[in-house]
């Protein structure tokens, strides 16, 4: 049972170390946790040891995996705050912030008679107001 523990403890510990991503994060809690993960697997065998064994065992791979979840905890932690500092750098705060974007547009038929305007004013007419 202890060489059992020992191999668990030195994989658990191998998976975390070498987590350097949130994403991988995850995956390393799935494969240490998941339901087909390999201290779950161990805790589900609980079941086929002797009933003397079981109290001990049981606590045992419980201390393992409360350490394990805190490794893994503190590592995530971890990559937080260096993805949390990397995003967060060059940006002043105390600067006022951006004019908000204008709401709307114009009417289509007034933007349809400017541009027809526009093309008769090329060709050297002009546009004028009055009652005729």
């Amino acid at each position: 049972m202890q060489d059992m523990l020992e191999r668990l403890r030195s994989e658990g510990l191998a998976l975390i170390e070498g987590v350097s991503s949130l994403e991988e994060a995850e995956k390393t809690k799935v494969a240490l946790f998941g339901r087909k993960g390999s201290l779950t697997l161990q805790l589900r065998g609980l079941k086929d040891l002797a009933h003397e064994e079981r109290p001990a065992a049981g606590a045992a791979l419980n201390r393992l995996k409360q350490e394990l979840e805190g490794l893994l905890e503190e590592r995530k932690a971890a990559l937080e705050a260096v993805s949390d500092a990397s995003v967060g750098q060059g940006i002043d705060l105390s600067l006022p912030g951006l004019p908000p974007a204008p709401v709307g547009s114009r009417h289509p038929l007034p933007s349809i008679v400017a541009e027809i305007c526009d093309i008769f004013h090329g060709m050297g007419y002009s546009r004028a107001v009055g009652p005729d």
